[in-house]
């Protein structure tokens, strides 16, 4: 399972606006291919601010693998020499070709020479939804790999911001302790949670009070806690309403009791 980070990463300074370019859709050949008519390198097309300063509820997606990339694209253009003729930290743009025959949820990558691969299919099933949903992205290079007789290859790290309209919230987990419903400690299944862990929301009835509660789970289905009372009486109606929901933790530690601390960042929006 991968992770989304929230902390900052560092790249080349950056000083003009992110302009996407449009792609031609993709084709693969495994034929020889040829060079790009340019070098083109688009090292300086993100601004820094947009890079290292995004809108509040950002998802950073980081060491996304690329995939195809010793393909040709339709104009006879090897991915391999593109890559070879590119530098990390490039920006990239990310196209979603929902009618790939291979992966509903494809996500091309593109620079600015043409096509170099798909993001991985197993990081795909939570790209694609959100920028179906009008997540907007930015994305660059962020590994760049091989040559001396070795394939070119690379990672792509990509920043998602949340669509017009979206609620982001950043709360305390309450409840950490006693045990879940599965016999486990909740406080031992806290300590397991990192900083970019994925964590899945979801709704259950008050134990005191008619008020909703917003249980909190590792990917892997432990529940360690729930969302504190006044962003649970925020998120409960969204999820109630059918709202997606996104959640990362964000900061981990101990208490002034040496008890575990998690929080986390969540953003819910309305699928279109």
């Amino acid at each position: 399972m991968f992770k989304w980070f929230r902390s900052k990463k560092s790249s080349p300074d950056n000083n003009n606006t992110h302009k996407p370019s449009i792609n031609p859709k993709a084709s693969e050949t495994a034929s020889p291919g040829k060079p790009p008519d340019n070098v083109i390198n688009r090292t300086n097309q993100i601004s820094w601010n947009d890079w290292n300063k995004p809108a509040n509820g950002t998802i950073y997606f980081q060491n996304l693998g690329l995939s195809g990339v010793t393909y040709n694209n339709p104009d006879g253009v090897s991915r391999q020499e593109i890559l070879a003729r590119m530098q990390r930290w490039e920006a990239l743009d990310l196209v979603r070709e929902p009618n790939n025959p291979h992966d509903a949820n494809a996500v091309a990558v593109l620079g600015g020479m043409g096509q170099i691969g798909y993001i991985e299919k197993a990081f795909c099933w939570q790209i694609a939804p959100m920028m179906d949903a009008g997540w907007s992205v930015l994305s660059k290079l962020s590994a760049l790999y091989g040559g001396d007789g070795k394939s070119f290859g690379g990672k792509v790290e990509a920043h998602l911001s949340p669509p017009e309209g979206a609620i982001t919230i950043r709360s305390k987990i309450v409840g950490i302790s006693g045990k879940n419903e599965d016999g486990d400690p909740r406080s031992e299944i806290a300590e397991e949670a990192q900083v970019g862990d994925l964590v899945d929301l979801s709704l259950g009835g008050g134990l005191e009070t008619d008020a909703q509660h917003v249980y909190v789970d590792l990917a892997h289905g432990a529940n360690f806690g729930r969302l504190d009372k006044k962003n649970a009486s925020i998120f409960a109606p969204l999820l109630e309403n059918g709202y997606s929901c996104i959640a990362s933790v964000e900061e981990t530690g101990l208490d002034d009791q040496d008890k575990p601390m998690v929080v986390i960042t969540a953003t819910a929006w309305k699928a279109r």
